[in-house]
């Protein structure tokens, strides 16, 4: 049996709302002054709940290469509100997609290479995760599943490093959102890239991982991806992505957006 009512009433009175309105007034100022201590613009502290979606040209992951030949075959998608990194591959007329969570990058670096294109590098701390499309409806929202094979022939499995290229421009205002979103990030961009020694995430990798093509696993073998030697790219960007940053630029000359 529950315990008989006493039968008081509660007035809201418009003292005790102002009361209230002060109370969260005083709090809100709080956090921004807490922020501002840190380094942080008050802006950071709430994120987009809109995902940005756009086309990319290339994706490489080791000896894994998809190129794009049609604005659907490659994206990436930047989700501020849950703090993941997505690129999603048209496999025929399914999707496949990379998921990386933020807190899982140990380096990114953006900039715009010698043919004129932006270019997004980041490097990885755990393999990230994989998902396909379990059946195409345009009608519905995509529906997903974990992968039962590594669609990059286990590529993102050995290798930490991620390239992404896009037309010149593209990547802007994501990438700038992105850091703004996540003061980690935007601390980590300062940075040397690459952060880590070895591009593999285990110490000991077979010669072969590194030294020889690897034929990435695809069904029907519908070219959703090429094979291509692996090598590090030592290459230094010629011209600056966005705008050119005085914070921390290496005198090779690397410019970052901050």
């Amino acid at each position: 049996k529950g315990t008989p009512a006493l039968g008081l009433g509660l007035e809201i009175s418009t003292s005790i709302i102002n009361q209230l309105e002060l109370s969260l007034s005083q709090a809100s100022q709080k956090n921004e002054h807490q922020a501002q201590g840190l380094g942080i613009s008050p802006h950071h502290l709430k994120s987009p709940s809109k995902a940005t979606s756009i086309h990319a040209l290339s994706l490489k992951i080791g000896s894994w290469e998809r190129k794009s030949n049609n604005p659907d075959d490659l994206t990436a998608k930047f989700y501020y509100g849950t703090k993941k990194l997505v690129w999603e591959v048209l496999c025929g007329s399914l999707k496949k997609k990379i998921q990386i969570r933020w807190s899982q990058i140990s380096a990114i670096n953006a900039y715009v290479d010698g043919n004129q294109t932006s270019c997004l590098e980041i490097e990885l701390t755990e393999q990230p995760e994989l998902y396909e499309e379990i059946n195409f409806n345009p009608k519905s929202r995509t529906q997903w599943e974990n992968a039962v094979h590594d669609f990059t022939g286990d590529q993102t499995r050995i290798c930490r490093r991620h390239t992404l290229t896009f037309a010149r421009g593209v990547l802007n205002d994501p990438f700038k959102t992105l850091l703004k979103c996540d003061n980690r990030l935007a601390n980590i961009i300062q940075q040397p890239f690459p952060y880590q020694n070895s591009p593999f995430f285990h110490e000991h990798m077979p010669d072969f991982s590194c030294n020889r093509s690897i034929q990435a696993i695809f069904p029907n073998n519908d070219h959703q991806g090429t094979s291509v030697p692996y090598a590090p790219n030592h290459a230094q960007p010629a011209h600056p992505f966005v705008e050119h940053s005085s914070c921390n630029t290496p005198a090779t000359g690397r410019n970052l957006i901050l």
